[in-house]
Parts: C-alpha cells; sequence; structure tokens
C-alpha cells in the first residue's frame, strides 16, 4: 500500500515536472497571442493557489460553498491587481525585466490608442479601416519642443501633418502680425489642409510652453498611400 502510494506520488510529480519541456515545445508551433498567455498564467496561477491552500479549498468545496469561494478568489485577485498597479505607477515596474518590458509595453499602446483616435477626429481619416489607422500611427513620429519654438512658417513646403500630444500651440496669422489666432490642445491637428492638398502653410505655429506633438511627414504619407492607394 505504501508502495503504490509513492508511486503515485512519483508519477504525479514526474508529470508535473513535463509541464516546461512540452510548454517550451510547444512554442515550435504555436506562437500565443498576448490574451491568449495571460488566461494560461491566471490558470496556473489559480492551480497553484488552491494547491498552496488546499487545506482552506477542499473544506469549502466539500461544504458546497462554491460561490463563496469564487467570490473570495475573485476579491483577492482584484485587490492584487489594484495594489500592483499603485507600485507599479510608482515606479515598482522595475523590480523585474518582465514588467518594465510590460509597463512600457502598456504606456506605448496607450499613446498610440489615443494617436488612432485623434486621426478619427479629422473628417478626412473617419472612415478609414482601422488596419490603415494603424498604418498611419506607424509613420507618425513624437517630438517635444521648448515653448515658443517655431514648428513651420507661412510658405513652408512640403508641409507636414501635426498632432498635439501634451501641451498647447499656437496657430499664429501672417495677415494680422502674426498674433495668435487660436491656441490648440492635447489631440488637436493642425496643418490639415496643407498636408493634403500640398500647398504652402497660409499659417504659422509655435508653442505655448513645453510641448510634444505627433508629426506624420509628407513624404512618408505617400509612400503609404503608393501602397495602400
Amino acid at each position: 500500500m505504501t508502495e503504490t502510494a509513492v508511486f503515485h506520488a512519483f508519477l504525479a510529480g514526474l508529470v508535473s515536472a513535463c509541464s516546461l519541456p512540452l510548454g517550451t515545445l510547444t512554442l515550435l508551433f504555436w506562437r500565443p497571442s498576448n490574451k491568449a498567455i495571460a488566461l494560461l498564467i491566471a490558470f496556473g496561477a489559480g492551480a497553484l493557489l488552491a494547491a498552496l491552500t488546499i487545506d482552506l479549498v477542499v473544506p469549502a468545496l466539500d461544504n458546497g460553498e462554491y460561490q463563496l469561494l469564487a467570490a473570495g478568489c475573485i476579491c483577492g485577485s482584484l485587490l492584487y491587481l489594484g495594489l500592483n498597479d499603485i507600485i507599479n505607477n510608482r515606479g515598482g515596474f522595475l523590480r523585474k525585466t518582465a514588467t518594465t518590458f510590460t509597463y512600457f509595453e502598456r504606456q506605448s499602446e496607450k499613446k498610440f490608442s489615443r494617436l488612432v483616435h485623434s486621426f478619427r477626429r479629422m473628417p478626412v481619416f473617419q472612415l478609414i479601416p482601422d488596419h490603415e489607422a494603424h498604418l498611419l500611427g506607424t509613420i507618425s513620429r513624437r517630438q517635444e519642443y521648448p515653448g515658443g519654438a517655431q514648428l513651420y512658417r507661412k510658405g513652408d513646403t512640403p508641409a507636414n501633418l501635426y498632432i498635439v500630444e501634451n501641451g498647447q500651440v499656437e496657430l499664429l496669422d501672417p495677415r494680422q502680425n502674426m498674433e495668435p489666432f487660436l491656441t490648440l490642445g492635447p489631440g488637436d491637428s493642425f496643418s490639415r489642409m496643407a498636408f493634403i492638398t500640398g500647398l504652402p502653410n497660409a499659417t504659422a505655429a509655435r508653442t505655448k510652453g513645453t510641448t510634444s506633438v505627433w508629426i506624420i511627414e509628407k513624404e512618408s504619407f505617400s509612400s503609404i498611400l503608393d501602397e495602400t492607394p
């Protein structure tokens, strides 16, 4: 009887140990998405948690307290995620290489999503498919300027398209001695008409304080038009 129990324990340990090499071999023919990876990790973490707290889980299952057990797991998960997010936002993401990569990847995705949303606000880009909007995002470059920087002057060609990320930009009227006639904020775009038509800029643009903008160069835009007319 004892030998059978030992054998079963050995067999269970052997099967458990095979999961790591089997998972590695799986990558040879399947590249899971981030969502699939998150689902697998969540499942594994839940199984590990249940194994570590087996003295609590088994009695709850025996007594039929499924809802209470599920509620406890969900509340614990939400508490962990909330505290983890707070720690990461205060610099805790540097504690591991994986969390560092994840943090910067999420920040990049958020900026990219805001950029694509800004495209959607422009009438000329409202109806383009998602993959084309993301293609515009790939050719955009971020630039930061100090206050009072001249982004472009009247008559500049070729005109680029600008989208304000942070800060403010003033549009200046050459007919009114370069007085500001419009102040733009985050998400606003400018130099659209000259960018689309190819005509020289009719106004000038200047930053009002430290400002970061997304820039789409006319040449880059023309190149993707040739690929995706």
